[in-house]
């Protein structure tokens, strides 16, 4: 009996691995048809196999020699893509490859045209089966595909107007003026509270939240209203911390969907009510069920209440959806249905302020690391909002009025060294580390011409093409759009001729990115010409060049008169927002955002590294004098260095898990203004 097991399970495995091998064989024939660079591993990049083994097996491999894992470790690791920055093409000698894999093909990629086309054509789709981790409460624009995507994406566009951005500017204002009543020196408590106010701006512009953001960033915890276990802040960060888990796991287990038998003993179902035994999973269940809760009763009041669409009063995004959601008299069948106005009520909630909440934390720090580049802001906030400070310190705050409206200074702001910050994080601290396509379904898809698929090793070497190839995608493509190769690619953004060179050798890891201190360069943002081969041209030379998209406001544009020359990244090279008809319908509201609250908090404030301890006490004070002050703050430097380079992780986006000790202080009474690496 014992051998007869034995022959059926080797028989079993056997034909797996045949079946594994005619796979990849396939798989290669189809790549080389491509005209592409391809690179074969035995693992796919997205197998539940891999993903499950990751966590044992990544500890070791990351100890073998770089010389033995560069060329395929990087692309077997999805959320580590941040941290190798263009280190794969690099190795690999091409800017588009394909990761062959008995599992199916990738294409990757970091060349401009290309991605730029990926983006823009309507000839490629999402990966819906990728995507739909979103769809946790309904479908979602983000985690659907084709008719459905774009009904939601219209449905909401009408939103996002300039009244809407102009409000958008009042409420950032306002919160970041209440923001100062709780920001504390220390980094614990940066990004949480950095999170409640991107919340609060959200909520109010979107959903018509009146709530006091002060009572919530005041009290360490808040209480839940009657009938809910938790705030609504604690629910959806809880969500967003446990969101692997709840995708994963079935709802019955999590307690979020009740079992079969509770639909006939109706009495079992608080029993039954998240039954897994684990603390974890309990998490994940009571803040999926409370987030859910707190938006279904949103939706009903909304019901309710909901405005005419004719009664001249400008809908919020809330109404827009749940307007959606009913029939009306000439469509009896509603355009949403009632899942489909919770998800998409949730990924506007998580999309709308998580990513600000994590740009606005890595901007504090760049900042912090560098005072000397945190002065040249603050003097183009003091010029644009007609504020002259010469002493902070001893201006009360309430006699400084200045003029803060959406309309002056907003176009101005961006156009200086508070826009060229803010692109400058969301370069290096990219919101997607890769934007997901896929080709269509039937029949292959041809590629344009575009003359630039060479590679490069084959260029270095002096040989030409007598013949452009024209490159064929087979359907069916998982094609990944790698933003942070292309926001760090050397070609078009080179490192800043002033860099440190002290800073250099701590900067890289073994076959890591540079160090985002290094490439921190924003007044590249700002000159007319120089940093790159492709990108660095003045604006008034590529005006006439037909580069720009609608609604494409996530680069700088011509206009300002105080400094004509201005940086526009030629498509492809900058995408934090992605690109295109289908890229991200808020990104005019994120740029808003981030642009009057950095303002209006370094028009009053300036913030510093901790150095030598995180409290100043007698023994850092003794340190800093035994050491001499300069040392003392490059060591704090550098330590900030490693954490932003090292200490940054990819989930459901990309935060910093490490602590950076900083403090704010009133302009005028900063420690360690005059220091530069």
């Amino acid at each position: 009996m014992l051998k007869l097991v034995v022959s059926v399970v080797t028989l079993y495995l056997v034909f797996k691995l045949y079946l594994q091998v005619v796979s990849l064989r396939k798989n290669i024939a189809e790549a080389k048809s491509t005209g592409f660079t391809y690179v074969v591993l035995y693992v796919h990049l997205l197998s539940l196999p891999w993903a499950l083994l990751q966590p044992l097996l990544l500890p070791l491999l990351v100890r073998l020699p770089d010389s033995l894992t560069a060329t395929w470790l990087p692309l077997l690791l999805f959320t580590k893509g941040w941290h190798y920055g263009y280190q794969p093409f690099e190795k690999v000698g091409s800017d588009t490859f394909i990761v062959v894999s008995p599992g199916g093909n990738i294409l990757h990629t970091c060349d401009p045209e290309l991605s730029a086309y990926f983006l823009r054509s309507n000839t490629f789709g999402k990966p819906a089966e990728l995507l739909n981790l979103l769809n946790i409460f309904g479908p979602t624009m983000t985690g659907t595909d084709g008719h459905e995507t774009r009904l939601y994406r219209k449905i909401a566009a009408p939103f996002f107007t300039e009244q809407t951005l102009e409000e958008v500017w009042t409420r950032s204002v306002s919160d970041a003026d209440t923001l100062f009543q709780v920001l504390q020196p220390g980094d614990d408590e940066l990004r949480p509270v950095l999170a409640k106010m991107t919340l609060h701006i959200l909520n109010a512009v979107c959903f018509e939240d009146k709530s006091d953001l002060s009572k919530e960033l005041q009290q360490s915890q808040v209480q839940p209203p009657p009938d809910h276990e938790l705030s609504y802040s604690q629910a959806i960060h809880g969500v967003l911390d446990t969101f692997k888990t709840i995708f994963l796991l079935p709802k019955v287990i999590l307690g979020t969907e009740q079992y079969p038998v509770t639909k006939f003993f109706p009495f079992c179902a608080k029993s039954l009510e998240g039954i897994s035994p684990f603390e974890s999973h309990k998490k994940a269940g009571q803040a999926y069920r409370e987030l859910r809760k707190y938006m279904v009763e949103l939706k009903n009041r909304k019901e309710a209440t909901i405005q005419d669409a004719n009664s001249g009063v400008k809908p919020s995004l809330l109404d827009i959806l749940v307007q959606a959601g009913k029939p009306t008299k000439t469509n009896p069948t509603p355009l949403f249905s009632p899942e489909a106005v919770i998800g998409n009520m949730f990924i506007f909630m998580f999309a709308g302020h998580e990513a600000n909440a994590n740009t606005f934390t890595f901007l504090i720090y760049l900042l912090a690391c560098n005072p000397h580049i945190q002065t040249l802001l603050q003097q183009d906030i003091d010029r644009i909002t007609s504020k002259d400070i010469k002493d902070a310190s001893t201006i009360p705050t309430t006699t400084i009025k200045p003029s803060w409206s959406y309309e002056k200074c907003y176009p101005e702001l961006m156009d200086s060294y508070v826009g060229a910050v803010i692109y400058e994080t969301l370069r290096l601290f990219t919101v997607l580390p890769f934007l997901p396509k896929r080709t269509l379904p039937g029949s292959p898809t041809p590629l344009p011409d575009f003359g630039r698929f060479e590679d490069r090793k084959q260029k270095e070497a002096g040989q030409q093409q007598q013949q452009r190839t024209l490159h064929i995608l087979p359907p069916n493509l998982l094609i990944l759009i790698n933003t942070t190769a292309a926001h760090l690619h050397p070609r078009h953004w080179a490192l800043s001729s002033v860099a440190s060179p002290s800073l250099q050798p701590s900067g890289h890891g073994p076959g890591l990115r540079p160090s985002p201190l290094v490439a921190f360069d924003p007044a590249r943002w700002l000159r007319g010409g120089g940093d790159g081969e492709e990108t660095q041209e003045k604006v008034e030379d590529i005006n006439s060049q037909d580069w720009s998209t609608p609604d494409d406001s996530s680069a700088p544009t011509a206009g300002s008169p105080t400094a004509p020359h201005r940086l526009r990244p030629k498509p492809g090279t900058f995408i934090p927002f992605s690109d295109g008809a289908r890229g991200c319908l808020g990104r005019k509201f994120a740029l808003v955002e981030m642009c009057a609250v950095v303002s209006r908090i370094f028009s009053e404030w300036s913030v510093e590294l901790v150095v030598a301890a995180e409290k100043e006490d007698d023994e850092s004070e003794e340190m800093v004098r035994r050491e001499g002050e300069r040392v003392a703050w490059k060591d704090a430097r550098r330590r900030a260095e490693k954490a932003l380079l090292n200490d940054v992780e990819f989930d459901m986006s990309l935060r910093l898990r490490g602590k950076i000790p900083i403090r704010f202080v009133s302009r005028g009474c900063e420690r360690w203004s005059n220091m530069q690496a």
